[in-house]
This record gives C-alpha cells, structure tokens and sequence, in this order.
C-alpha cells in the first residue's frame, strides 16, 4: 500500500462500517441536525444560483452536499476516495429520484480536465488530506469560475486541538487529527492558482464538542447569538467556509 493510503483519511473512511454509521454519528440526533443546518445555511449564503451548473463535490462523502445542490437543478459529480461513502451517497441519490455522477477519485490527483466544472466544492476535507495545498491546487485547477471550501483556522478553537484532541476522543472514538490552517496561508495559496477570495463566513464559535455536551440545541443557539453579537463568531469562529472566483487572466 503506498503510505498516503496509510493515512487515516484514507482507511477510516473506506470501512464500510464506518460509512454506514457516519451520518447518524456526525449529524444525527438534534445536536447534529443543528449543526447540518448552520453549514447548509452558510453554504447557500455563498453560492450563487445553482440551477444548470456544473458542480463537483469533492469529498462528497456520503452526499451531504450533492443531493441538495441536484435537487436545486445543478449537474453534480460526487467524487471520494472512498467507495464505501460513495455507496451510501448512491443509495440516497436513488431513493431521492435525483440525478447525480459519482467517481471514485483522490483529491490530490482529480481525474478531470482543466476547467471542467464551473464550481468545485468541498466540506470538511482540506482539514484531513496528507497535503492541503495539493488538494486545493487540484479544486482550482478543475474550477472554471469557483471554489468554495472550508477548513478550520488556527486562530479559533480548533486551533487548541493538539491540547483537546485527547478529552475529545474520550467522548467521541472516531475523532481523527486535522490540520489548522491560517487564513493567509489559504488566501496566498489561492491566490498562487489564480483565484482570488471574494467572501468568507464562520459557522460557530464554540466548538462543535461543546455543542454535543450540551445536548440543547436551543441553548447553542442563543449562546452563538450571544457570542456572535460580541463580535466572536467573526474573530474566533470554526470552520470558515470560503467562497474564491477565479481572477482575470490580466491579474494573475
């Protein structure tokens, strides 16, 4: 096996087992189901009109994000290195009656030509890749007008992952490492691809673990308000969700 494939990225998320209880793990219950829709919400706050674009998903996982944008009139191809989470996005994409492309790919080496998707999409997969700054290369380099992405930054509480990851993972087994990632080092790396970033936004203040404690969706959500009003959502908040446009050829 060539040792990227050793990575956890890419054993974890093959187990079939574990593609089976990933939705119910990550966003099931009400805690879950609160934090889907947050993402969802920024995610939209960021697209433009849907409808007839070509988007790819990479990391689609188990379709998190594909099925919606199909279901809103986008071409979407579903890409992942895992065949396992890819199974379960097909199981819901025909159970839905929707229409959606799936290829089994690396982020790091995508199977598409230059250009060849007017959006390139990603959730939750810069912060767990060997080589962040190869995977986003390959979203731009197959984005024709847009990337959107997210990760979470240095410069929040994720950044103290190193400190928490060990009391995290006593409630919650499948927790992996992840990168952090500075916001300059994300924007000059965009910039090097020749897109430029055009709006961010965050998704919480506090970090999701706390949000599982807690158990009270309603709860959260007043003190993300709370925070949000003092300013901390925008400062400290995690993950970021990005939206970059590709530059003129003049400006780059």
């Amino acid at each position: 096996m060539d040792s990227k494939q050793k990575h956890y990225s890419y054993q974890v998320y093959a187990d079939p087992a574990y593609a089976r209880q990933f939705d119910q793990d990550r966003f099931g219950g009400p805690v879950g189901e609160m934090i889907n829709d947050v993402h969802m919400n920024r995610l939209w706050g960021l697209l433009p009109k849907v409808s007839g674009l070509k988007i790819l998903d990479v990391g689609a996982g188990t379709g998190r994000f594909s099925l919606p944008l199909a279901a809103h009139g986008a071409h979407v191809t579903a890409s992942d290195a895992s065949p396992a989470m890819l199974e379960i996005a097909r199981e819901k994409v025909l159970a839905a009656g929707l229409k959606v492309q799936f290829q089994i790919a690396d982020a790091l080496a995508l199977p598409f030509a230059n250009a060849s998707y007017d959006i390139v999409l990603s959730s939750r997969m810069l912060m767990h890749v060997t080589n962040w700054r190869k995977a986003l290369n390959e979203m731009c380099r197959v984005a024709s007008k847009m990337v959107i992405a997210d990760y979470p930054p240095r410069r929040s509480f994720a950044g103290l992952a190193p400190v928490l990851l060990p009391l995290i993972k006593r409630r919650r087994k499948q927790t992996q490492v992840y990168h952090v990632l500075s916001h300059r080092a994300v924007r000059m790396e965009l910039i090097r691809n020749g897109f430029r970033e055009t709006e961010w936004n965050t998704q919480f203040a506090l970090p999701f673990f706390v949000h599982r404690r807690l158990q009270n969706p309603g709860l959260s959500m007043k003190l993300e308000q709370v925070l949000a009003g003092l300013g901390m959502l925008r400062l400290f908040g995690a993950p970021v969700m990005f939206r970059a446009e590709r530059m003129p050829e003049d400006l780059v």
